[in-house]
């Protein structure tokens, strides 16, 4: 079950970008500084902690923060899903390598899976749809409740900051590109459309299938004060012709998140079985 979900989603619900004139290095300190109080408060509620790892940028900088902030040497347990040749798979693995020569309480699970009938059966009987194939949800949490019932999600950024190939360029990439409009307002659609459908296309997926093998889910990027300052940024603030979530990966640039990861080409938990994209 997602941890403090009616407040969430109600956030979520209410989301939009807000006149802000303070100064861009501002807001990004400010979030920064809101990421690292939303780390703070989910380790003291969990003295260890199970990270659903990706690889990625918004997961990687997770866990260096999470490293950073955790005390005592607290383990730390980066979880990755996939198929054996998942790029997640490659990109998890050498960046935590690096990693644990800084941090000897990191690491590193690899859910090497492949999905069977019988997943497929049991994420449809759950779900009460009648699918090709398990949600990806289904799989996470089959792969970590075996571990533990407590695990910290990235989700929630790619919406709130623009992360969508779709939210830098609407036209080649957004299903309801209105050529009457200019590429700003058609930006700013694409943010209204991806967030509309956090809720019901992964957030509900994650709480029910969470909810299901009895796991809770810490949403870092879901704290109250992480979504009030995402709010603050405007549109060009967020994207550009040649980058998504500017923010997100000005940070992960502060806090040395490697070039291979910040280049990498977005795939999300959504395609970890699907290595043909």
């Amino acid at each position: 079950m997602i941890k403090g979900k009616d407040e969430l989603f109600n956030e979520i619900k209410n989301y939009s970008l807000k006149k802000d004139n303070s100064c861009y290095k501002e807001k990004i300190d400010l979030l920064e500084d809101a990421l690292i109080d939303s780390v703070s408060n989910i380790l003291k509620e969990n003295p260890q902690i199970h990270l659903a790892y990706s690889g990625g940028v918004d997961s990687s900088l997770v866990l260096v923060k999470i490293l950073r902030q955790s005390k005592f040497g607290s383990a730390v347990i980066a979880h990755t899903i996939g198929s054996k040749d998942d790029p997640d798979m490659f990109y998890s693995k050498e960046f935590i390598k690096k990693l644990k020569g800084i941090y000897k309480n990191l690491y590193h699970n690899m859910h090497i899976m492949k999905i069977s009938e019988e997943d497929t059966d049991k994420s449809n009987e759950i779900l009460k749809v009648k699918h090709d194939s398990p949600d990806n949800y289904y799989m996470l949490m089959k792969a970590i409740s075996l571990y533990t019932k407590k695990i910290v999600c990235c989700d929630c950024i790619d919406e709130l900051l623009g992360g969508y190939y779709a939210h830098r360029d609407p036209k080649g990439y957004f299903p309801n590109y209105d050529p009457k409009k200019d590429l700003e307002e058609n930006r700013v659609e694409a943010l209204k459309y991806y967030m509309s459908r956090l809720i019901p296309e992964h957030l509900f997926m994650l709480d029910v299938f969470s909810s299901h093998f009895d796991v809770d889910v810490f949403l870092p990027y879901g704290d109250k004060e992480v979504i009030n300052c995402c709010s603050k940024f405007s549109i060009d603030e967020l994207v550009d012709d040649d980058n998504r979530k500017k923010p997100i990966y000005e940070i992960a640039k502060r806090n040395k998140i490697p070039k291979e990861i910040l280049e990498r080409r977005k795939y999300g938990l959504v395609s970890a079985f699907n290595v043909n994209l």
